[in-house]
């Protein structure tokens, strides 16, 4: 059975849990995580993967759940590897947001790596495919509503905010 950590108003860690499948049936005032990774390369292009057919069959980007007493960029490691094949550094991982949604608090990770899609190794219960996208591509898909509702948000602030002040 998976667990995920329940956390208060303010992101803190209540020290309960909630059974994942469960996870609607959060209790008035609790939260659980999930995280986001976006990854971009050198030509500005980002790493997107096409959901398997179970999992919902959209485009999206690389995420899942914080288990219960794992951390939430331990978390984006993990679900880098497991669905992608990729190990990739803790260093590589930069938080540029925390979101409060309805039932869950989602930390948004980014990183800047250039990946050679032949090395990636699919997850392929959760990954059918994965490809580089321009941002134009990505807002393709948003308009076609065919990219994942819950990465929209994220990604846009990514764009406007976090990645132009890079520069």
């Amino acid at each position: 059975m998976e667990y995920l950590g329940l956390y208060d108003n303010d992101g803190n860690d209540t020290g309960e849990r909630i059974d994942r499948s469960k996870k609607r049936e959060v209790p008035k005032g609790r939260y659980f995580r999930i995280v986001l990774v976006f990854i971009q390369n050198h030509k500005g292009e980002f790493l997107i993967q096409k959901v398997s057919k179970e999992k919902g069959n959209e485009y999206a980007t690389t995420g899942g759940h914080v288990q219960d007493g794992t951390s939430s960029l331990d978390t984006a490691k993990q679900e880098v590897l497991e669905e992608l094949g990729l190990d990739l550094e803790t260093k590589d991982f930069d938080l540029f947001k925390t979101e409060k949604r309805s039932l869950a608090f989602q930390d948004c990770y980014y990183v800047k790596k250039d990946i050679d899609i032949k090395q990636i190794i699919l997850q392929e219960e959760e990954v059918e495919s994965v490809e580089w996208m321009t941002i134009q591509k990505i807002e393709a898909l948003i308009e076609q509503k065919n990219f994942r509702i819950g990465n929209q948000s994220s990604f846009a602030f990514l764009i406007e905010n976090y990645l132009s002040n890079q520069n």
